[in-house]
């Protein structure tokens, strides 16, 4: 389902620029429109949110960055296995439902696929279940689940929000086929890099076969900066604003003083954030498999911390090359 879910995530990408759906409200209210019959179809054949927990794949990307989120559910396991007899948490009662993804709070300790909606909290008769905070990233390079991370997606996530930003660039060619051919050489790279991922960072990836799942959320969390500075795009009064660095300036009478649009810093700003998190959360992963007695391989490692400071790169030039305004 991890590659379903990565196929879907794409076809939405290629949907959104074929039909321009962030100028024609038609195809997106299409868009909409599908994605909420498919939600009605499959709780009529099976119970409760079957596709928004193994199928929607903007549900798969919400609980990939939820396993960096600082807000989750969790549940007291000693409590749970000395007094609870009903699970009531996730089967509900006369009066309330259960958890709608069927997921106990005793195993939501990495926030996977947990909506927040607090059916458990309300149920729980022991008071096993509660909010809990943690501070930001502190899970990721510590995974235990590591089987509901959607790889694929994550890395695909990665990769089109670059893509994404590009689309905007002077030089990007208009038309859908060039955009098709582009987002086909995505999808063959996610490939790639779902298989060589771990091969590349570790000389033996079976000492901690997770270090591809950890990577790739690490990844995720990098490719949020772009993801966001693309679509602070279309916020209608953003590109009309600009910063100059002598108000009232003229260097003659038809041009302004050298500045840039305050669209471009924000971009910038939540690139650069996306950057540091991705650092931080990167370091801890190979710290923590060193600690482990893994051996990371250094090429690997250098080339992944090599790419990712390439992908800043790209993702600052392209911000740069519409911001800059001399």
């Amino acid at each position: 389902s991890n590659w379903l879910m990565a196929l879907l995530f794409v076809l939405i990408i290629w949907s959104e620029y074929v039909f321009d759906m962030n100028r024609q409200p038609f195809g997106t209210g299409v868009l909409l429109l599908t994605l909420m019959s498919a939600a009605v179809v499959f709780s009529l054949i099976y119970q409760r949110e079957v596709w928004c927990r193994y199928l929607c794949p903007l549900g798969s990307l919400g609980a990939s960055y939820s396993v960096a989120a600082p807000i989750l559910v969790r549940a007291n396991a000693s409590i749970c296995a000395a007094r609870c007899t009903t699970h009531e948490c996730v089967k509900g009662t006369a009066d309330q439902p259960g958890c709608p993804v069927f997921h106990h709070p005793l195993f939501t300790r990495d926030a996977h696929f947990c909506k927040l909606c607090l059916e458990c909290v309300r149920n729980c008769p022991n008071s096993s279940a509660r909010l809990c905070l943690r501070p930001p990233l502190w899970n990721v390079w510590g995974l235990s689940d590591l089987g509901s991370v959607p790889v694929p997606l994550s890395l695909a996530a990665f990769l089109l929000s670059l893509l994404l930003l590009a689309t905007y660039d002077p030089i990007w060619p208009a038309g859908w086929t060039f955009f098709s051919a582009a987002l086909a050489l995505t999808c063959g790279l996610v490939f790639a890099l779902h298989r060589l991922l771990p091969r590349m960072l570790c000389r033996d990836a079976d000492a901690d076969p997770g270090i591809g799942a950890r990577v790739a959320v690490a990844l995720l969390i990098l490719s949020w900066g772009p993801f966001m500075a693309f679509h602070l795009q279309h916020i209608p009064w953003l590109p009309d604003l600009q910063v100059h660095a002598m108000p009232g300036l003229r260097g003659d009478g038809n041009a302004g003083a050298p500045g840039i649009a305050f669209l471009a810093l924000l971009q910038l700003a939540v690139i650069g954030i996306a950057a540091a998190f991705a650092a931080i959360t990167l370091w801890r992963i190979g710290d923590r498999f060193r600690q482990q007695g893994g051996r990371l391989s250094a090429w690997g490692w250098r080339t992944l911390q090599g790419g990712c400071l390439a992908y800043m790169a790209i993702s600052v030039g392209l911000v740069l090359r519409r911001g800059l305004h001399l």
